[in-house]
């Protein structure tokens, strides 16, 4: 789940939800500046798991930029990404204003003009005290908005990729959503799936949302790779999904 906003007002609309401080950020960064990651900060946890979690994400992003752009160089995350890892879900809605009953990571977006001021990524800890389950997903997120600075990418395209991040099982679960759906005639034409502004916000429907998301992406990265998934993004901006799509 992304939300991205702007200082000063102007709301660049994924979706409008409410803001949490981010308590422990000195101690956490303490924590991140005796691993090998500079630009990951990670708070909530011990100073162990927080250099394991920094040091996957650090990992994780560069497979993510690969995947995309072709290359894993980037440039250092100014300001760094700021991982909040919350013991339960109840604690993670607190902080998290507005997110669904069901969501276990929330990515957060400031910017000042066209500059990212602030990167937040909240998750729910993983019961067994490793990785948390929903960090690759919303890692996706925060590679996609240094590729779209202007403005967010499709939100179909923004979670359908970041889907093909999940568990092979939270996968499957998307696929048999979409599916069922499908079947009872009640997924969405692809017009109407490209012109979501939000996923929608009925649990249910949401999960179709991702299944059908992450299908149409998965099917259009078969005919090309990320590179040239991410070409066709910025063609449908300019010059339309069907034309896009036939180039």
């Amino acid at each position: 789940m992304l939300r991205r906003r702007s200082i000063g007002g102007v709301v660049l609309a994924l979706a409008c939800f409410g803001w949490a401080a981010f308590p422990g950020w000195g101690q956490a960064a303490e924590f991140a500046a005796r691993g090998p990651v500079r630009d990951i900060v990670v708070v909530g946890t011990s100073p162990e798991l927080a250099i394991t979690i920094a040091s996957h994400a650090a990992a994780m992003r560069r497979e993510i930029q690969t995947m995309l752009l072709g290359s894993a160089a980037a440039r250092p995350w100014v300001p760094a990404c700021g991982i909040h890892v919350h013991p339960d879900s109840a604690t993670f809605a607190r902080a998290v204003a507005g997110a669904s009953r069901t969501a276990t990571g929330a990515t957060s977006i400031e910017f000042l003009g066209d500059v990212v001021r602030l990167r937040r990524i909240d998750v729910v800890a993983a019961a067994d005290g490793g990785i948390p389950a929903a960090l690759n997903h919303e890692l996706v997120h925060c590679v996609l908005i240094d590729r779209f600075p202007h403005g967010p990418p499709p939100r179909w395209a923004d979670e359908g990729l970041a889907t093909l991040f999940d568990s092979p099982a939270k996968q499957r679960g998307h696929d048999a959503d979409f599916l069922a759906a499908a079947a009872r005639g009640q997924s969405w034409p692809l017009a109407t799936l490209m012109a979501f502004e939000a996923e929608p916000a009925e649990p249910a429907r949401q999960r179709v949302f991702y299944g059908q998301s992450a299908a149409v992406v998965r099917w259009l990265l078969t005919r090309g790779d990320g590179p040239t998934f991410l070409r066709f993004l910025d063609d449908a901006a300019t010059s339309g999904t069907t034309d896009a799509l036939r180039t």
